[in-house]
């Protein structure tokens, strides 16, 4: 699998250093330090073989290679763009087809899809940790603990030969993005309405610089990975 993935940022960054007028955008970089890539282009023109289905299917991978594609490009093309960022957001829009918000069940998770429909509700911004250093208390070894989902977690025992299970966090290490939740609603033609039925809508998650970017009201499509989220019941022991 390693080797698939080394193959595939070598192809990919060969075609992007040939073809990188075609989709960086030098105000895109410096305003919002992303590059966006229009599906359709992307999809016709990439020397990836079936490159919609296995997007649709691995997108954690699909969507590493190409940021560690595009990261590396633009690091030779230093003389075409300024790019003096540690790493580049990686955004594909019009991504096809587009799947009806009913239709969003337990088949699509871990799937890359696209959806269409107004936004009824956007939560406030807050933050969501990244990573965080952490100091061995025995032997002050530094530990970096990556967190999933914003998860706070601490190292579970020390790299070094002390194997000690007690840290303390370097708060000023910490990493933190901006993050936001919006709810988008089913679109329903005046035919669709049943009586008493409220349109199915869907809660998404943004971040970085995808905040603050929708109202209540606005009509969006939504493209991203569906994931799972468990559901804590209030109620002991259940």
């Amino acid at each position: 699998e390693d080797d698939t993935k080394v193959s595939i940022v070598k192809t990919l960054l060969l075609y992007f250093l040939d073809h990188h007028g075609t989709y960086y955008d030098q105000q895109e970089l410096e305003e919002y330090k992303r590059i966006t890539f229009d599906f359709d282009t992307l999809n016709a023109d990439i020397p990836v073989g079936d490159f919609q289905k296995v997007l649709g299917n691995e997108p954690n991978i699909v969507l590493s290679c190409l940021g560690l594609a595009t990261h590396v490009s633009l690091l030779l093309l230093s003389n075409v763009y300024q790019y003096p960022y540690a790493k580049v957001t990686i955004r594909i829009s019009d991504y096809k087809p587009i799947i009806a918000i009913k239709d969003v069940k337990a088949n699509y998770v871990n799937n890359f899809i696209s959806i269409r429909g107004n936004i009824v509700r956007t939560s406030t911004i807050r933050p969501l940790l990244i990573s965080c250093q952490f100091q061995c208390i025995r032997c002050t070894n530094i530990v970096t603990v990556k967190f999933k989902d914003g998860e706070y977690a601490t190292p579970k025992r020390c790299e070094s030969p002390c194997k000690s299970r007690t840290f303390k966090p370097l708060y000023k290490t910490a990493i933190a993005i901006d993050y936001q939740t919006i709810r988008v609603q089913q679109i329903v033609s005046t035919d669709e309405i049943d009586v008493g039925h409220i349109p199915r809508s869907i809660d998404c998650e943004v971040y970085a610089d995808l905040v603050d970017t929708v109202i209540p009201g606005d009509v969006v499509s939504v493209t991203g990975m569906v994931q799972a989220k468990s559901i804590m019941s209030k109620v002991p022991g259940q």
